[in-house]
């Protein structure tokens, strides 16, 4: 009834002009194809070769300010699983990654989203995987929530102050579909950006909470992220610390980056600060915190294909050394999140 209710007063909301043939009949498709090899360093080199992720995306309009946005995606393993061919589970599958209705203009400033998404927790986790600056996840993120991303089914309201500047709040009920959480989970986030000559500055702080299998945990995170943009060239510097909440408070982790980029080449290098693997953590009692980094270098072929080199080093962890090669191809319109 409330999901109803709040379809009936985007609809009634909407100006009386219409969409029009294509734009109203044919969504927009579009294809990502994610190819990675990963060189692990350990007693001995074990080299595997993985198809990351095939997404393939329908979008449109269903109405001036209502918008649908499908991802199905067929993917191997995650980073971090077993990846040995023949292994029950490791198939490719199609899982439907992200379907929700987008309300884009509800009522003086509200909006909102309902279906199943990825949940907008800080800078990372509503990223896709050909989104990312990186060949694989921050340490943080698939510590804290056991996998790549946060994924829900609910619903999200927003509201978008009318400032001078950007500045958005929304809260969000979502049951778990892939994450930590048994069933039903709680999100909020507050955002801001404005710019300055050639800098632009967005800053935020997100919060999680729900019932895991041991207790109600509740994460708490924040993130800032500085642009300095110049013609071509693009200098990024993202920042995001983590807090977890249950019994007691403990810092999470966090991760930072700094990226180089140009018309057709990326470079730069990201810094990891997370608790141990649980095969390493007993070896590490006086550090709750292991640490490492990873230089990146991208090559963007064309507008739509992109390659990527990154190296990491966890001295803490096993394996200490990974080699990432990535490949990156798109077909459609949602290709273009393919360019630096």
């Amino acid at each position: 009834m409330e999901i109803g209710f709040i379809l009936f007063l985007a609809l009634i909301s909407q100006e009386t002009k219409t969409l029009k043939g294509r734009a109203l009949l044919n969504p927009d498709i579009s294809a990502i194809g994610n190819i990675v090899n990963q060189t692990l360093l350990e007693n001995k080199i074990k080299n595997e070769f993985f198809i990351k992720e095939f997404e393939f995306a329908f979008q449109g309009y269903l109405y001036p300010s209502i918008r649908a946005d499908i991802f199905l995606t067929a993917h191997g393993p995650k980073f971090g699983a077993n990846h040995e061919h023949g292994v029950e589970g490791n198939h490719i599958g199609l899982d439907l990654e992200e379907a929700y209705v987008s309300l884009l203009n509800i009522w003086g400033g509200f909006s909102g989203k309902i279906g199943r998404k990825y949940i907008e927790f800080g800078k990372f986790n509503p990223l896709h995987p050909e989104q990312w600056l990186y060949v694989d996840p921050p340490k943080v993120i698939q510590n804290m929530f056991g996998t790549e991303n946060l994924i829900g089914d609910g619903g999200q309201i927003e509201f978008l102050f009318p400032l001078p500047f950007l500045l958005r709040i929304q809260g969000g009920i979502f049951r778990n579909f892939e994450g930590p959480f048994q069933d039903v989970f709680y999100s909020s986030r507050a955002f801001s950006s404005f710019g300055i000559s050639e800098f632009e500055l967005s800053f935020g702080t997100s919060y999680v909470g729900g019932k895991t299998e041991k207790e109600f945990a509740n994460f708490i995170g924040g993130d800032i992220t500085l642009d300095y943009i110049k013609g071509y060239t693009k200098l990024t510097f993202i920042l995001e610390p983590i807090l977890a909440v249950d019994e007691k408070s403990k810092f999470a982790g966090f991760y930072s980056s700094l990226f180089y980029s140009t018309g057709r080449f990326q470079a730069g290098f990201r810094i990891d600060g997370a608790e141990p693997h649980k095969e390493t953590e007993e070896e590490h009692t006086e550090n709750k915190i292991s640490f490492g980094i990873s230089p990146i270098f991208a090559f963007l072929l064309t507008e739509t294909t992109k390659i990527r080199f990154q190296y990491s080093f966890f001295p803490s962890e096993k394996p200490k050394h990974t080699i990432f090669f990535q490949l990156i191809f798109g077909l459609g319109p949602h290709s273009h999140v393919l360019q630096f």
